[in-house]
């Protein structure tokens, strides 16, 4: 009986669908109760109620409503920048955008008193770092070396090579022993593990020379320091992330 009545049911909303989209002058509202059928949050008439309990294979509730939750949306309300270091963050966005973050420039500010200010900083890929002194001296900004090549295992290999990571080069490691392969990190960056900068006494953000690093094209953590004398040493740190 229960799936007569159902069958019932989708006679009379099919039927009722067939009505009126062939009527030109509908002034009256429709009520879906008068019908055994429910109304959604759209104002649509349903067969499911908001808890889904009906015997269709896809509940009809709200069906209407896009994936931002607006009714005959085109699901563009809530898509926004999601990164939280970017200058057109939107923390009401629900859906990332295809490449509409947009990064400011880092700056990192250096005084006698305080070192790197502040010594963490989070940024994103391919966003220049640009360090600023107050002090009345320079400062030499040395890095240490981003994550390195090294022979690894061939996990693919039918060659077992315990010796592989006692290689240093790519030649022994690729060329003379098989089962090895020379492994280079995505954040591996030689133009990082190079890099030395003098920056002058007094550099601001109005000055006419600055003084910056690139930026980097893959997430990872990378470490630079100053050496104030031989015994103290200023560190700063930079947290890649994916944009």
């Amino acid at each position: 009986m229960k799936h007569l009545f159902n069958l019932n049911k989708l006679y009379i909303y099919i039927g009722l669908c067939l009505f009126f989209c062939c009527q030109d002058n509908l002034t009256d509202p429709i009520e879906c109760a008068d019908y055994d059928l429910f109304e959604d949050e759209c104002g649509q008439c349903t067969q499911c109620d908001e808890y889904c309990d009906c015997d269709l294979e896809e509940c009809d509730w709200n069906l209407s409503k896009d994936s931002c939750g607006v009714c005959f949306g085109d699901d563009t309300s809530c898509i926004g920048c999601m990164s939280e270091n970017a200058t057109n963050y939107n923390m009401e966005a629900s859906i990332p955008c295809d490449d509409c973050c947009v990064y400011s420039n880092i700056f990192i500010v250096y005084s006698d008193n305080n070192g790197f200010d502040p010594s963490l900083h989070q940024t994103n890929i391919n966003v220049p770092i640009y360090w600023l002194n107050n002090s009345n001296h320079e400062i030499i900004i040395k890095t240490v070396n981003s994550p390195q090549p090294s022979c690894a295992q061939d996990q693919e290999s039918i060659y077992t090579n315990n010796n592989c990571s006692s290689y240093d080069s790519i030649e022994l490691c690729e060329d003379i022993n098989q089962g090895c392969m020379w492994d280079v990190p995505d954040s591996y960056n030689q133009n990082w593990d190079n890099f030395e900068i003098t920056v002058p006494a007094g550099t601001g953000l109005t000055s006419p020379t600055q003084f910056y690093f690139i930026g980097f094209p893959y997430p990872s953590g990378y470490q630079y320091y100053y050496d104030l004398d031989n015994e103290n040493t200023q560190y700063g740190f930079i947290n890649v992330n994916q944009n």
